[in-house]
């Protein structure tokens, strides 16, 4: 090794320096010992590795093994559980499935019904024989029959009512649910209320046409509007109540009814009442035309 001056400062260093200890001069020296190659020969030391992988694995499998014996502990408790689970799970599902087809076989059959069980084409009864019907109970199955109509005795139908005399014409028995499903448009359905004071007859039918001809034929026979009415009508010894639906947006289907029932002495009261409130209508009316008409003649005889 010898010793050369520093071009910075001029102190003697060693020439294998490669920077000044004085001023701290970089220096670059052809003497200056090459970085060390990693050869054959003389090769470099090897990094030491960190344990810290392999403490992170056998965490891993300790826990693994933990966890797997728990489980064998366990599993027959575990087992029982989620078996448990799984068979009321199966059950529901088995159950729910049933009722769908169930559910569904129902809806085909009902569909299927007025169909596969419709009768040939049965005239419409006339409102004279209905007439008949309720004034002489004792021959209305004969009335009935007379125009092919099925006959039933003791029908009910969930929120409709119950009947002594049920008779029905160009459908399948009536749904007692209260579905209307079995019927077609020109289906006819006559049933008797046999109340001892206050006999009723109804009468079911599914499209305009048939309803209309029994209004009419009802006007003809002296039924007439009350207080201006479009459907309840009245002869004096009798009152009707004639609706009809339309399809609409609530309403799948058409469907009219005629309800025929004598009139009770409560009717009369009734009906007394309501045309008391009718003329005080009329009444008030004309109070309020009259003065109308008198604050018209005032403004003008003000101009």
């Amino acid at each position: 090794m010898a010793l050369i001056k520093c071009p910075g400062c001029g102190q003697l260093i060693s020439d294998r320096a490669a920077r000044c200890p004085k001023c701290g001069m970089q220096l670059v020296s052809s003497t200056a010992t090459p970085p060390r190659q990693n050869t054959a020969d003389n090769p470099m030391p090897k990094p030491k590795k960190s344990n810290t992988a392999l403490y992170v694995v056998l965490a891993a499998l300790l826990v693994l093994a933990a966890a797997g014996a728990g489980a064998y502990l366990f599993k027959d408790k575990i087992n029982g559980f989620f078996s448990g689970k799984t068979d009321t799970a199966m059950a529901m599902a088995d159950s729910t499935a049933t009722q769908d087809l169930a559910t569904t076989a129902t809806v085909d059959s009902v569909a299927a019904t007025p169909r596969e069980k419709a009768q040939s084409q049965i005239p419409l009864i006339t409102f004279n024989d209905v007439m008949h019907m309720i004034k002489q109970p004792d021959k209305a199955v004969a009335i009935a029959t007379k125009y092919g109509y099925n006959h039933l005795e003791n029908f009910f139908i969930n929120h409709v009512g119950e009947f002594s005399h049920y008779f029905y014409g160009n459908c399948s028995k009536p749904d007692e649910n209260g579905s209307v499903e079995f019927a077609g448009e020109h289906s006819i359905c006559i049933g008797i209320v046999d109340e001892t004071d206050i006999p009723t007859i109804k009468v079911y039918v599914y499209n305009r046409s048939d309803f209309n001809a029994l209004v009419s034929q009802a006007k003809q026979a002296g039924f007439k509007p009350v207080n201006g009415s479009t459907k309840d009508f009245s002869n004096g010894t009798y009152k009707l109540d004639a609706t009809f639906w339309e399809v609409d947006r609530y309403q799948s289907y058409d469907e009219g009814y005629l309800i025929i029932s004598k009139i009770t002495e409560w009717d009369k009261d009734y009906a007394a009442v309501d045309s008391i409130y009718a003329a005080v209508d009329s009444i008030k009316e004309a109070a309020k035309a009259a003065v109308d008409a008198v604050a018209d003649a005032a403004k003008d005889a003000v101009k």
